[in-house]
């Protein structure tokens, strides 16, 4: 029982020092193009809220690029969606 009430006093710190760093952090635009790759399903979740995540506020241009899926399934083996997706941004000239 201690060892776990140690491990829950842990993940606070990790939690509350995350929170910390979050409150903190203060982006600086940057002069670069920018694609952001986003699962339909977290558009879906939110219509709401910005689709771009606040990044298009921070770069000179962006593409938003919506694969099928949702978060953590396009990190799942199997699921191409994500390469085919970067690959796209590689070979793009």
């Amino acid at each position: 029982n201690s060892k776990r009430r140690s491990s829950m006093a842990s993940l606070r710190r990790v939690i509350a020092s995350s929170f910390s760093a979050w409150r903190a952090y203060d982006p600086k635009p940057l002069d670069i193009d920018l694609t952001l790759i986003r699962s339909a399903d977290s558009l879906k979740s939110d219509p709401s809220t910005d689709p771009t995540l606040g990044w298009e506020k921070l770069v000179r241009s962006l593409q938003l690029k919506t694969i099928p899926g949702g978060h953590l399934e396009v990190f799942r083996a199997g699921s191409m969606d994500l390469a085919r997706a970067i690959e796209e941004m590689v070979d793009r000239p």
